[in-house]
């Protein structure tokens, strides 16, 4: 950024090291699709919303999405710092 003071994007986090931030994001977002598809595959469904309309999916991927973000924020926490 030729400017670090300006906020090109008013309330965004800049960071020095974006990979870190871009590879949680993508394990996230895939975790999410993921277990949407799984408990929705189970329940009949066959796209992610029609899962995501149904509460208890909604519910279960919720529980699940913050499970594994516990997790992710553990390890990145540990093994992250040699980036």
């Amino acid at each position: 950024m030729e400017d670090p003071e300006s906020e090109p994007v008013k309330g965004a986090e800049y960071v020095d090291d974006l990979a870190k931030f871009l590879q949680r994001k993508i394990y996230m977002v895939n975790c999410a699709h993921a277990v949407t598809s799984y408990f929705g595959f189970v329940k009949g469904y066959s796209t992610v919303q029609e899962g995501l309309a149904d509460t208890q999916v909604l519910e279960d991927v919720k529980k699940t999405v913050m499970e594994s973000a516990s997790a992710l924020k553990k390890f990145m926490d540990l093994h992250m710092k040699i980036w």
